[in-house]
């Protein structure tokens, strides 16, 4: 989770917002349960939030609420 404070004016001469960061996941170890290969491959659920995206003021499109399905891969 990140949280950054207001950064003073944006290119336009306007004040930025406060800006929160948060992504969560829950990842299971899909290598080792499928193919008994522990630490390959990994697969999961998550959740992005995000507030006043890039320190942007509140208003359309600058609020995430975002489910996602995760998958990552180690070689």
């Amino acid at each position: 989770m990140n949280f950054v404070g207001a950064k003073g004016k944006d290119y336009t001469g306007h004040e930025t917002a406060r800006e929160t960061l948060m992504r969560t996941a829950l990842m299971l170890d899909a290598g080792q349960v499928f193919a008994g290969r522990k630490g390959t491959v990994f697969a999961g659920v998550g959740y992005e939030y995000w507030h006043n995206k890039y320190g942007n003021q509140p208003g359309e499109g600058t609020q995430v609420h975002a489910p996602q399905f995760q998958l990552e891969w180690h070689f």
